[in-house]
């Protein structure tokens, strides 16, 4: 009989990790035109690894209020 070991990410205390709650995070739906969903797919394709939507949508989020942050000073 073999000992099968965890994938490496729950080796890392990802899964040790306390839970979230709710109130960690904020939850909002976007409605966007195909277009849109299909040109952040490209983006996200163009770069090295694998990217999730969400991720990207957060990223992109975050440079636009630094950039008008940035403009407010």
């Amino acid at each position: 009989m073999y000992l099968i070991l965890a994938p490496t990410w729950r080796q890392n205390k990802v899964m040790t990790q306390p839970a979230r709650t709710n109130t960690d995070r904020s939850c909002a739906t976007l409605r966007l035109d195909p277009g849109i969903g299909a040109r952040i797919d490209r983006a996200r394709m163009a770069r090295p690894g694998n990217i999730s939507r969400n991720t990207w949508i957060t990223e992109a989020i975050l440079e636009k209020l630094e950039r008008d942050e940035q403009m407010g000073e």
